[in-house]
């Protein structure tokens, strides 16, 4: 079992009581830049991850299921925030796509949504960024996986029409994945208290 938090905003210390309660033997964590972003990442026994690549954004690990001995890339993401940050991060992303000829899954919250239906309340605004989301997977070659429940996963906490609601969280992978888990399915618990849906 893997489990990918995003956006901690706590440094490792902290974290480590919460992981060992929940008996996850293996870790690794990206700290927080003061109180904003914070990664981590927890797994069992049951899969072996070996780490490729780290930073405050992403954790890429090549994933081997020990049962059925396959391996597959999985990206780990946190995407940047500021929207200013996130042609480059796309740019970054499509050349780590490219690099890879391994089965791979993306996991992660990309502060993105990528059709008009994503979002409720607010303005779509006028500038490209779903066509530039769009375009990054399309790219990449990814799929999402089949959603189940709540089809938002943001929320802005506020009440009646200033209520903005968005999916940015999501699950994507290419054909290669997917032949290998074809029944893999993402699924949205309802939203109470958290802004992101866990």
């Amino acid at each position: 079992m893997v489990v990918f938090l995003m956006e901690t905003k706590n440094k490792q210390a902290l974290l480590e009581n919460f992981r060992r309660s929940l008996h996850f033997q293996n870790k690794c964590y990206v700290d927080p830049e003061g109180t904003s972003g914070g990664l981590a990442l927890w797994w069992t026994n049951e899969v072996d991850l070996d780490i490729r690549f780290k930073s405050k954004n992403i954790i890429r690990a090549v994933v081997t299921r020990l049962s059925h001995s396959f391996s597959f890339v999985s990206t780990f993401i946190y995407a940047p925030p500021k929207r200013s940050d996130r042609n480059m991060f796309w740019k970054d992303f499509v050349k780590m796509g490219r690099e890879s000829s391994f089965p791979w899954l993306c996991v992660g919250d990309f502060n993105e949504i990528g059709a008009s239906w994503e979002k409720r309340g607010g303005s779509l605004g006028r500038d490209n960024r779903v066509e530039n989301f769009q375009a990054t997977i399309s790219e990449c070659a990814l799929m999402d996986l089949e959603l189940k429940g709540n089809a938002f996963t943001w929320t802005n906490n506020q009440r009646g029409e200033a209520n903005i609601c968005e999916r940015i969280d999501r699950a994507m992978a290419n054909v290669e994945w997917r032949q290998h888990f074809p029944k893999a399915q993402v699924f949205h618990e309802v939203v109470l208290v958290l802004t992101t849906v866990p």
